[in-house]
C-alpha cells in the first residue's frame, strides 16, 4: 500500500519540477499563463504556474482566481490531495466554504481512486461508496460491477448489497453468472445472507432458485458450496422440483463440504426426504457416516441415535468428536452435559472445545449453562470467551457498568464486542468509557471500529469521531469518517477536507464519502436561492 502511494506521489513531482523550470523562464508567471496551460491540457504546469504566481504580491481577487485555477488543475491531474490543499487555501482567502467545490472535490476524489493503478485503492474507493449518498454512489457502483477486475466487481456487489435502495438484487442475480468464480461466489453468498429481505417475494424466490440450481453444477467448488447454502436459505419456502433434483445429485458428488451443505438444505425442506437422499447416495466412504448422523440429529434425536452420537464424544478421531458435539446440540446436551463439559474445557482440538461449549449453551440446562458461562468468560481460548460474552448478553443483557468494567480489563478477545455494545447503547457513562479506551493502544482500534459501525449521531459520539478523523493513524481516520457519514455538520467540513489532503491508508476516500453526504444533506435542507458559478 505504502509503495503504491509513493508511486502515486512520485509521478507528480517531475511535472511540477519541469513546470517550475519552464515558468521560471521569460518573466514572472501570471494568471493568464496558468489559465492558458490548464486550457491546453497541461494541469501539472498550470498548477505550478498558479502557485508561483500566487506567491507574488497580487490583489485579493487575482489570488482567488489563481487558487481556483490551482484547484481545477490539481483535479485534472488526478491529485485530489493537492486539490484539497488548494481548496483549504481558497476558503481562507474568501472566508466561505465553497460547497460546490467541496462536492466536486469529494466526487472527483472517489473517481480518481476508482481509476487508480493500485487494485487495493480501487477496492477501498468502492467500500467508501457504500457510505456515500445514493446520488453519488449508484451509477459509480453499477460501473464498478462491470469493471474488468473481478476483485473490484466483487467489492462493488458487496457495497450494493449494503445499501437499502437500488437494484442490488438484480445485480446479484446477474453476477451469479459472472465469468469469475470469485464474483459468482460473492454474489451467491450475498444472496443467501440477504434472503430474509427478498425470499418472501415468489418471483424473486424463483429466480434465485434457478440460479442456485445452475450453480450447483459450477466447475468451481466454492461456488457449488455457496449455491447449496443459498438453497438452504430458500428451504423454508419450498424447493422447485429442479432444485431438489440438483441437491440430490450434489449428495453424490463426493465433495464432503458440498454433501453436508446440500443435506442441510434438504433437511430444511423435509427431514425424511433428506434421510432418504442420504440412503440413495450410498455407498459412502465409511468416514461419512458421522455426517449423516449429525445432520439427522439436528431434526430428530431418537434414543438409539443419541447413544450413537454420545459414544462418538470419546472417539479418538477429533472429526468424529466434532460431529458428535454438533449433533448433540439441543435436548441431547441436557443428558450428556458431563461429557460435553469435559470436551469444552479439556479437549485438545480447539474446534471441538468450541462446538462442545455451543452445545451446552443450546441444551437449555440452566444450572449447566450458568456454570459454563462463568467459566467460559475465564477461559484461555479467546473464541470461547467471545461466545460466552455473547451468550450471556442474549440471556441477560450486560449493564453499562459491567461493560465498562470489561473494557477496563483490557481483554483483547472482548474489546471488539464490548466496545460495539457500548457504542450501540450510548449513554454518558458508555461514551466516557469509550473515550478513555481511545487513549489506550490495545483498545483504540476496537473503539474506532465500534464508532464507525454505529454512525455517530449523539454529540458525544461525534466528538469521539472527530478525534478519530484527526488522527495520524489512517485506520482511525477511516473509522472516524465512517462514523460521521450520516451526521457530519458544517463544523466537520475542515476536518474532512484535511483528511482528503492526507491520502495515506485510503482514509481520504471515507472522508470524501462523508463530505458528499454532508453537502447533499445541506443542499437538500437549504437549497440555494439562485444559481451562480462557484
Amino acid at each position: 500500500m505504502l509503495a503504491s502511494m509513493r508511486r502515486r506521489r512520485s509521478t507528480r513531482w517531475p511535472f511540477l519540477f519541469a513546470a517550475l523550470a519552464a515558468s521560471g523562464c521569460g518573466g514572472a508567471p501570471t494568471l493568464e499563463d496558468a489559465q492558458h496551460l490548464l486550457r491546453r491540457g497541461d494541469p501539472g504546469m498550470a498548477l505550478s504556474t498558479a502557485r508561483r504566481a500566487a506567491a507574488e504580491e497580487r490583489p485579493l481577487e487575482e489570488r482567488i482566481a489563481l487558487g481556483r485555477v490551482a484547484f481545477y488543475a490539481s483535479l485534472s491531474a488526478g491529485w485530489s490531495d493537492e486539490a484539497a490543499r488548494e481548496l483549504a487555501r481558497l476558503q481562507r482567502l474568501t472566508g466561505r466554504p465553497h460547497p460546490a467545490l467541496l462536492r466536486r472535490l469529494a466526487a472527483r476524489t472517489l473517481d480518481i481512486a476508482l481509476a487508480d493503478a493500485d487494485p487495493a485503492r480501487r477496492v477501498y474507493a468502492v467500500r467508501a461508496l457504500s457510505m456515500a449518498p445514493a446520488s453519488a454512489a449508484e451509477a459509480r457502483l453499477r460501473r464498478a460491477c462491470a469493471d474488468p477486475d473481478p476483485r473490484l466487481r466483487a467489492a462493488a456487489l458487496a457495497a450494493l448489497a449494503e445499501r437499502a435502495e437500488g437494484e442490488w438484487f438484480r445485480s446479484l442475480l446477474a453476477a451469479g453468472r459472472d465469468p469469475s468464480p470469485r464474483v459468482r461466489w460473492k454474489a451467491l453468498e450475498l444472496l443467501a445472507a440477504r434472503a430474509p429481505g427478498w425470499a418472501e417475494d415468489p418471483p424473486s424466490r424463483a429466480r434465485a432458485a434457478a440460479l442456485a440450481q445452475e450453480a450447483l453444477s459450477d466447475p468451481a467448488g466454492e461456488v457449488r458450496l455457496a449455491a447449496a447454502e443459498l438453497a438452504a436459505a430458500l428451504s423454508t419456502h419450498g424447493f422447485s422440483p429442479e432444485l431438489e433434483r440438483s441437491l440430490r445429485r450434489a449428495l453424490r458428488s463426493g465433495d464432503d463440504a458440498l454433501i453436508l451443505a446440500a443435506a442441510e438444505a434438504l433437511l430444511g425442506e423435509d427431514p425424511s426426504l433428506a434421510l432418504a437422499a442420504w440412503r440413495e447416495a450410498a455407498p459412502h466412504p465409511p468416514d461419512l457416516a458421522p455426517f449423516g448422523r449429525a445432520l439427522e440429529a439436528h431434526r430428530a434425536l431418537s434414543p438409539a441415535l443419541e447413544e450413537a452420537l454420545a459414544s462418538d464424544l470419546v472417539h479418538p478421531d477429533p472429526a468424529h468428536r466434532l460431529l458428535a458435539t454438533r449433533g448433540l446440540r439441543g435436548p441431547g446436551a441436557r443428558r450428556w452435559g458431563d461429557r460435553l463439559e469435559r470436551l469444552a474445557w479439556a479437549d485438545p482440538a480447539a474446534d471441538v472445545r468450541r462446538a462442545a461449549f455451543e452445545a451446552i449453551l443450546a441444551g437449555g440446562n440452566r444450572g449447566l449453562v450458568k456454570r459454563s458461562l462463568r467459566r467460559g468468560l475465564r477461559q484461555g481460548d479467546a473464541a470461547i470467551r467471545r461466545l460466552a460474552f455473547a451468550a450471556r448478553d442474549a440471556r441477560r443483557a450486560w449493564s453499562t457498568d459491567e461493560l465498562v468494567e470489561l473494557l477496563a480489563a483490557r481483554d483483547p478477545a472482548l474489546a471488539d464486542p464490548v466496545a460495539s455494545l457500548l457504542a450501540a447503547r450510548g449513554g454518558a457513562r458508555g461514551w466516557a468509557a469509550l473515550g478513555d479506551a481511545l487513549g489506550r493502544p490495545e483498545t483504540r482500534l476496537a473503539v474506532a471500529c465500534a464508532l464507525g459501525d454505529v454512525a455517530a449521531t449523539d454529540e458525544r459520539a461525534r466528538s469521539l469521531a472527530r478525534v478519530l478523523a484527526a488522527s495520524d493513524d489512517p485506520r482511525l481516520r477511516w473509522q472516524g469518517a465512517r462514523a460521521l457519514r450520516s451526521s457530519a455538520s458544517v463544523e466537520e467540513r475542515p476536518l474532512l477536507l484535511a483528511a482528503i489532503a492526507r491520502p495515506r491508508g485510503h482514509a481520504d476516500l471515507a472522508a470524501a464519502a462523508a463530505l458528499l453526504g454532508l453537502e447533499e444533506r445541506l443542499r437538500t435542507a437549504h437549497p440555494p436561492a439562485g444559481s451562480f458559478a462557484d
